[in-house]
């Protein structure tokens, strides 16, 4: 024996031993309680892919969809219209049809006197005159379709044109006794009278 040394037959050494590592071991025990624990995150929830702008935009069936086809119509149109009138330049200032049905006439501010031929549609233009230096603001068909008389803005005279030779001119041309702007022009049923009416106050019908 060796005093000082550790000798593991005695008792006295044995507990001691024992005693050292069981606190050992209490210490790490505690080490690890007051560690915590690191927290699980929640995942964060999938997005969901925003609805594309054409299948909001795109009208469904019934009478909803069809309600927003119809407001989808392209500007200068309607869903009812049937055709249109295309010649004029300017803005159209009066629109006729003839007695018969079978012709329609149109003046504008372009100086254009267009008569229309309504057998086929869209119509097309039977005849296209230019007024020199003047532009007619009202228009009227004789009960037989062969004449068409334009009242002008600046002379305030009514002009006839034969409709199968206006290119020569026109036939008559007599003053309206106006001197208001002319607003509408009418030929009697009976084909021996035209009524010209102005804005005037007085005198407005002649």
């Amino acid at each position: 024996k060796f005093p000082g040394f550790y000798n593991p037959n005695e008792p006295a050494t044995m507990l001691a031993l024992i005693g050292v590592v069981v606190a050992l071991l209490a210490v790490i025990a505690g080490w690890f309680m007051t560690q915590k624990k690191p927290e699980k995150v929640a995942a964060p929830p999938p997005k969901e892919d925003p609805e594309p702008e054409e299948k909001k935009s795109k009208p469904g069936k019934g009478a909803a969809g069809l309600a927003a086809k119809k407001k989808e119509t392209k500007p200068g149109s309607h869903p009812n219209m049937l055709c249109a009138f295309k010649g004029h330049t300017g803005d159209v200032t009066d629109f006729k049809f003839a007695p018969s049905g079978k012709l329609a006439g149109t003046v504008g501010e372009d100086r254009k006197v267009i008569v229309w031929d309504l057998k086929k549609l869209p119509p097309t233009q039977a005849q296209n005159l230019s007024p020199e230096l003047d532009h007619g603001v009202a228009l009227a068909f004789s009960p037989d379709d062969k004449y068409v008389a334009v009242a002008f803005h600046r002379s305030k005279d009514i002009k006839v044109y034969e409709r199968k030779q206006a290119k020569e001119g026109a036939r008559v041309s007599f003053p309206s006794g106006h001197s208001r702007d002319i607003i509408a022009l009418e030929w009697a049923p009976g084909g021996r009278y035209i009524v010209v009416c102005c804005d005037g106050a007085n005198d407005n019908i002649r």
